[in-house]
């Protein structure tokens, strides 16, 4: 079972993916579940590029805002903040925090 996870990156992580290899979570800032995807959307891969290997079963997209913005235009899903130990009410996309960077996160679920 997978899983698909946007997330606001803390300052300096984007250029430091290798010092969160086992721990991609603290990648961010704050994330949230992307409610209708479990894996990568075909047509989201060109804009995406390559993904980053974070652990065994996580890969990351690392996106700016306009990537973002174009992904949500092709493939509409709605975004669940996630808190230590539950996930929130869905709601819209448009409702994502603005941020520079993204990291975009496909995880294996196990």
């Amino acid at each position: 079972m997978y899983a698909m996870y946007i997330g606001i990156f803390n300052d300096g992580a984007k250029d430091n993916l290798d010092d969160y290899y086992d721990r991609p979570f603290d990648l961010f800032k704050r994330y949230y579940e992307l409610t209708s995807l479990y894996r990568t959307p075909g047509e989201w891969q060109p804009l995406l590029g390559e993904s980053t290997q974070m652990d065994w079963g996580s890969f990351l997209y690392v996106c700016s805002r306009e990537t973002v913005r174009q992904l949500f235009k092709l493939r509409k899903t709605g975004i669940a903040p996630v808190f230590d130990d539950r996930i929130g009410a869905t709601r819209s996309s448009s409702t994502l925090s603005k941020a520079e960077w993204y990291g975009i996160m496909e995880v294996e679920l196990y």
